[in-house]
Formats: C-alpha cells, structure tokens, sequence
C-alpha cells in the first residue's frame, strides 16, 4: 500500500509523513524534484517501481502531481498521466491544505524569501485536486488522530 503526500510548499508535508510512519510503521520516501532529476523517464520509472512495490510506503510529494503544479522545462508529466498512475495504482492520497498565511509564516521561518512564495500555488493545488481522490488534511484543524484511523481504515477497504 502506498500513501501519497501533496501540497504547496511548508503545508506540514514532511512532519506529516513521518507522524503517519510512526502511526502505521511505513516508511518514508522522499522524492526529489523532476527538475532536480537529470533523467526525467527514469524519475518515473522510479515512481512507478515505488508505486508497484507491495511494501507499505508513503511517498512525501510525487512528481506526477506536484510538477502539475511547480512546472520546467523538462516537466514530462500531464494530469492524464497523473489520473493513469492514481487509477492503476490506487493509493491513497493526502493533500496537506492549510491556511496560505500559516504556510507563508512557515515559509519565512524556514529562512526563505517572500518573493519565493506563491500564493497562487493554492488556487493551483485546490483545483488540481479537485480531480484527484484524496484526504484533505489541515493541521491548524483537523486531528491527526482522526486521520490516522481514516487511512488505517482505507488500508483495510484497499486490502
């Protein structure tokens, strides 16, 4: 079984991945940035090997998704192409949504400029995943302990 975790920039993302590791005993992969991948057709052979694995992993940001959203040059994905991988693979999908001034606070206090944030990015990432079965999760709200019990339950269902 496979957990995806998606969202803008400082949404909780990471601190979220390993809270659910710890919760689930998964483990955590974090991948890099197409646009940080030499070799794009091999991120996604790697994403996809990761996708096919039977070991229980959660992946913190895929490529498919958030280069939807954080595009270069070199970006070879597509929503269809993201919809196929979601459709064969089914996993389950957690868009960390939280209030865009909490992630700009974040942003900043991880030593990064304001021009380097995008409140935009939201708007991007809102109605992307309108598309896209997923769990949304907002820290500043929801309790992590009710999201737990949410995935463990469709574990179980996708069992």
């Amino acid at each position: 079984m496979t957990i995806i975790i998606e969202g803008a920039n400082a949404t909780g993302k990471t601190t979220l991945s390993i809270a659910l590791s710890r919760a689930l005993q998964f483990r955590v992969n974090k991948l890099p940035r197409a646009r940080t991948f030499v070799d794009q057709n091999r991120l996604y052979e790697l994403v996809e090997t990761l996708l096919a694995t039977d070991s229980p992993i959660i992946l913190d940001r895929v490529p498919f998704i958030s280069d939807l959203i954080y595009p270069n040059p070199s970006t070879v994905t597509t929503i269809e192409l993201a919809q196929s991988l979601i459709k064969k693979y089914n996993p389950i999908i957690i868009y960390c949504r939280i209030p865009p001034e909490v992630a700009y606070t974040n942003y900043i206090n991880r030593k990064h400029t304001k021009e380097d944030f995008s409140f935009a990015v939201y708007d991007l990432y809102d109605r992307l995943m309108a598309n896209i079965k997923h769990i949304k999760y907002d820290y500043t709200t929801d309790d992590l302990y009710t999201l737990i019990k949410t995935v463990s339950e469709e574990i179980k269902y996708n069992d």
